[in-house]
């Protein structure tokens, strides 16, 4: 029997302390298009080679129930969620810019103008726009993105972005994702008048009362330390 305790409890030490193992975690699809995904898989290589990362892409509410049902140990949002059960501490900025392939179609737009539009749609469009909506159009009492134009749909942000280059229709996304096509004129974004840029916290999020791995800590502690030399969630 103490045999046995002894082997249990080096097993659970090794399972809490090693830097070995696998690290599960989910974010939503834009937070890949930045800088941060490549810097912790080269610290990954440098400081924990043994580490194995298995990465979910999925909107923000799947990821607070991956991290409910016990399938990833920590995850991103980009919103915040008031849960006695969570524990959310803010990673970054994350600006949201209505786009389109057609820069006059975006100057002096209006509500009218917005409900007769086409619309792209992807993962997390449907909450983006409404943020937006409140944001540059607060009295607007009909701008539903259930009663937009949908004109193509994908569950990839980069294929969303590719259907509003070729002027299937207008986007809401986050505008680091962009950032190129927009300086190189391939896209534009909406400016509202007088309108401070829509931007959101990026949460790294756990379960309030879990006791996480060494493993899964390191990992976070990686993504803390690049918060502390980027401002925002942009490429640089």
């Amino acid at each position: 029997y103490l045999d046995q305790l002894d082997q249990l409890t080096e097993s659970v030490s090794t399972e809490h302390t090693a830097l070995k193992g696998r690290v599960s975690y989910a974010m939503p699809a834009s937070c890949l298009m930045t800088p941060h995904f490549p810097i912790l898989l080269r610290e990954r290589q440098k400081r924990f080679p043994e580490l194995e990362l298995s990465v979910t892409l999925c909107p923000s509410h799947d990821v607070i129930e991956k991290l409910l049902e016990g399938e990833i140990e920590f995850g991103f949002v980009t919103h915040e969620i008031q849960r006695p059960d969570l524990l959310l501490t803010p990673f970054c900025p994350e600006e949201y810019v209505l786009i389109d392939h057609r820069g006059d179609r975006l100057k002096g737009l209006t509500a009218d103008l917005l409900n007769e539009s086409h619309f792209v749609a992807h993962p997390g469009a449907e909450n983006l726009f409404s943020i937006w909506v409140k944001h540059h159009f607060p009295r607007a009492k009909n701008l539903l993105w259930s009663s937009m134009k949908i004109a193509g749909e994908m569950n990839s942000l980069e294929g969303a972005i590719q259907m509003v280059e070729a002027g299937m229709g207008m986007t809401i996304i986050p505008r680091h994702c962009v950032e190129d096509l927009i300086m190189k004129k391939r896209l534009f974004e909406y400016r509202g008048p007088e309108k401070k840029p829509l931007q959101a916290t990026v949460y790294i999020v756990t379960l309030a009362n879990a006791l996480l791995p060494r493993r899964a800590r390191s990992v976070i502690d990686v993504f803390l330390s690049i918060k502390k030399g980027t401002s925002s969630h942009s490429p640089s």
